[in-house]
């Protein structure tokens, strides 16, 4: 069990939770204005590696993912999403199904591997693009 401190340190940041989305009125949908941010620039970055950068590796990893976002992204109905919107929702749904004990199949427990793995190097970059460190020109 943590100790009192981590419990306060998580109280106030639930405290906060909810004050920001009270604020934005999205108590019962939505998403708050910071991750809407986040989600645009990882879908920047996502071009960027794609189309500017020419990241190999991102792209293999990519080119493995499409199919099982492509999938998703037409039994979800979320055909007005980007590619990185839909890997999120992707990755919320296996939580849920999770959290519910419900069982994956082998075959949606590959699509969602390939999701993960793919935004797991996403994520990767964006902290080297936000640390500084990141080099759009030299993979």
């Amino acid at each position: 069990m943590p100790d009192n401190s981590f419990i306060e340190q998580y109280k106030e940041w639930y405290r906060d939770l909810i004050a920001q989305m009270k604020s934005q009125r999205i108590q019962k949908t939505g998403h708050l204005h910071d991750l809407k941010d986040i989600i645009v620039e990882l879908s920047y970055l996502h071009n960027t590696l794609i189309n500017i950068s020419n990241d190999e590796k991102y792209k293999t990893l990519f080119t493995a993912a499409t199919p099982f976002i492509d999938e998703f992204k037409e039994i979800s109905n979320l055909k007005d999403k980007n590619a990185i919107e839909i890997v999120f929702h992707a990755m919320y749904m296996k939580l849920l199904l999770r959290l519910q004990k419900k069982e994956i199949s082998a075959e949606t427990e590959e699509a969602f591997d390939a999701m993960r793995i793919l935004i797991a190097y996403l994520a990767k970059a964006y902290h080297d693009m936000k640390s500084g460190s990141m080099n759009f020109l030299n993979n």
